[in-house]
């Protein structure tokens, strides 16, 4: 006990080590050997590589600062109020109600500061219009900037835009329509002419077509997706566009698109309900929530209106309490299931990050080809069996990248270097896997295949060919 405990916490200590070469040769080391933990709190100091950070996670836990509350400051600060409040309270509010805040403050300052207030009250309001504009007026100043979606971050980053007043500046933006509601998309407009007006250029990458409508100068690339994309099929002004044929768009600009209207039945709760009731939970308060079964469901609303609250921190959750028998959330007051037995739950936080996921691994399709090669001859006649042919096994996999097909170098204060495996190039699996053919194709050929030159390679075999199908039809046929 008393070596571990030294090991743990005990005082670093120096030692000359020999470290052989491959060369056969060797060099001498002054090592220093530290405790535990400050070998972790040294580590992370020292550290900026993404997986070094990562390892060391798991030596530590977050807590509520017990000073400060979670506020983050200094709670000497708390004694100063504006309209009873500190700024720890200020910080939590939301924009709309620092708006408000705001416009109570010029009342409640005294006679002799309203002038110096009505300065400062006005140089905030001008700061919060354009984040209003961009329907981001859900947030709380104290909103962590982890927690922001990549279109809360982008919109963020242009109300800042706005105010630097920098001109002759070219802004690219990457779909900063997604997530947003009709109504904000006309503050977003607003915010991109705004930026036009103090002499910068912008490029949009978009589908919305209020936005598209609202551009001075449009390219339009196609006429489909993957390799038959990639042309500009009509350019010009929104004008210029509506009269071309060849669009892809026109239909949906000028209103002549067909629009899909689905006639549900007169009895909507004909196959039963799904019930829901909330207390109070962030804006949402008393509210009680009915779904049709076997329907489509849709829930709309602005930005920051509460639809995450309602759907994601209180249905699923009460559903699954009730299937799995996980933790209720205790401001969750009623929930009925009508008789539903799993819940699926399909959001928009990116899959299969590790670079052994594949859209083949994801959809399972990956299975059922290894099946295949499986009961081929040439595989029968070596003793193959499906678990051959996974990269993630070792019996399949390249020995060098173990099946990634790539070599990650960990260079500690740069960013990982990341290289074709110089054995497999790239195909992950060992030569004699590579050497069993189906249809005469290889797995790394197939793993190659685009999900549209699969459909046509596997169109004899319908449990594969249905997965691709389903893909194909909800625009990811270009993918490998």
């Amino acid at each position: 006990m008393a070596n571990q405990s030294t090991t743990r916490t005990g005082k670093g200590v120096r030692k000359d080590i020999i470290i052989p070469t491959s060369t056969g040769k060797s060099f001498k080391l002054h090592a220093l050997y530290e405790n535990a933990f400050d070998a972790v709190y040294h580590s992370l100091e020292s550290t900026k590589n993404e997986n070094t950070l990562n390892r060391l996670d798991r030596f530590y836990t977050n807590d509520t600062c017990p000073m400060c509350h979670g506020s983050r400051f200094d709670p000497k600060l708390f004694t100063n109020h504006l309209i009873n409040k500190n700024i720890a309270e200020v910080s939590q509010l939301t924009i709309s109600e620092l708006q408000q805040f705001a416009d109570d403050l010029l009342i409640w300052l005294p006679n002799d500061m309203r002038a110096l207030g009505k300065n400062l009250v006005t140089e905030l309001l001008d700061l919060l219009s354009p984040i209003i504009d961009l329907g981001l007026n859900y947030l709380s100043l104290m909103r962590a900037g982890n927690t922001l979606s990549t279109g809360e971050l982008q919109r963020i980053q242009l109300a800042r835009t706005i105010r630097n007043q920098m001109t002759g500046v070219l802004y690219v933006l990457d779909e900063p329509s997604v997530g947003l509601h009709a109504a904000n998309v006309a503050g977003l407009i607003k915010i991109l002419k705004e930026l036009v007006k103090l002499g910068n250029s912008l490029i949009v990458v978009d589908h919305d077509t209020s936005i598209i409508a609202a551009a001075d100068y449009v390219i339009e690339i196609g006429p489909d997706s993957g390799a038959d994309g990639g042309n500009v099929i009509t350019e010009g002004t929104v004008a210029d566009i509506k009269q071309q044929e060849t669009s892809v768009i026109e239909p949906y600009l000028t209103g002549k698109a067909d629009i899909m209207q689905h006639q549900p039945s007169n009895n909507i709760f004909e196959k039963g309900e799904i019930d829901v009731s909330i207390s109070d939970r962030f804006n949402i308060h008393n509210l009680s929530a009915k779904f049709a079964k076997e329907k489509l469901n849709i829930v709309s609303g602005m930005s920051g209106s509460g639809k995450t609250t309602l759907i994601f921190d209180s249905l699923i959750p009460a559903l699954d309490h009730e299937i799995k028998h996980d933790e209720m959330p205790d401001f969750v007051t009623h929930i009925d299931t009508g008789g539903i037995k799993n819940v699926v739950t399909v959001d928009s936080v990116p899959i299969g990050k590790n670079v052994r996921s594949t859209v083949g691994t994801y959809t399972k399709v990956f299975d059922e080809v290894r099946k295949l090669f499986a009961k081929t001859d040439q595989a029968k006649a070596k003793k193959f069996t499906a678990t051959n042919f996974s990269y993630n096994n070792k019996e399949g996999a390249c020995p060098n990248c173990g099946g990634t097909g790539v070599i990650t170098l960990d260079i500690q204060y740069l960013p990982d270097m990341v290289e074709t495996c110089p054995v497999c190039h790239g195909k992950r699996y060992k030569p004699e896997i590579l050497d069993i053919t189906w249809h005469g194709k290889n797995l790394a050929d197939i793993l190659n295949l685009s999900i549209k030159e699969a459909l046509d390679f596997f169109q004899d075999d319908t449990r594969i060919h249905n997965i691709l199908e389903v893909l194909d039809n909800i625009g990811l046929s270009y993918l490998n």
